[in-house]
């Protein structure tokens, strides 16, 4: 995986954006520059592999909202100025979590 990325002003939370799976991945906010939402998807043995979502949008919190009711939660980050909305595409993309 090598060096995981530095993170400013994390807002995180724990969360099973795959409810499918057994062992929970979780999603990390950026407050500060230059704001990311980043999920680190659990390979078990203790190693996460990050996946950025998007870089510019700043989070103060982090949520996992299953809106298609599907068992595979997206994301809503909310800071100052903005509410975003990411949807999990992992299982339309027929990629394993």
């Amino acid at each position: 995986m090598g060096e995981p990325p530095a993170i400013d002003h994390p807002r995180g939370f724990m969360s099973p954006i795959s409810m499918a799976m057994a062992e929970l991945d979780f999603a990390v906010g950026e407050s500060g520059a230059p704001g990311r939402p980043i999920v680190f998807r659990n390979r078990g043995g203790g190693r996460f592999s990050p996946h950025l979502i998007a870089a510019g949008v700043a989070a103060e919190r982090v949520h996992a909202v299953d809106g298609h009711a599907d068992r595979w939660p997206g994301l809503i980050t909310i800071g100052k100025d903005t509410i975003s909305r990411w949807t999990n595409e992992t299982q339309r993309q027929g990629t394993p979590p």
